[in-house]
């Protein structure tokens, strides 16, 4: 479950940390990751690295969608 916890000096600011967010961040970046380097291996994009790169480029924005996730700010009011 998301934890709200107190920022500390302002009230009205809470940060929402999701485990599950992370882990479902983390979870499709090593699924992409994983789908292009067995892809690659296989020698399935010999003729075009665009959609390697495609892969690898999708495993970092879900890395770091993860990570952004974990930490996002909400204003309560």
């Amino acid at each position: 479950m998301a934890a709200l916890q107190n920022d500390g000096d302002r009230d009205d600011v809470k940060i929402l940390q999701s485990p599950h967010a992370r882990l479902a961040g983390i979870f499709l970046s090593a699924m992409s990751l994983n789908f292009a380097l067995s892809q690659g291996l296989f020698g399935k994009f010999d003729k075009s690295k665009r959609d390697l790169h495609m892969y690898i480029g999708y495993a970092i924005a879900f890395g770091a969608l993860a990570q952004w996730m974990s930490g996002i700010r909400l204003l309560l009011a």
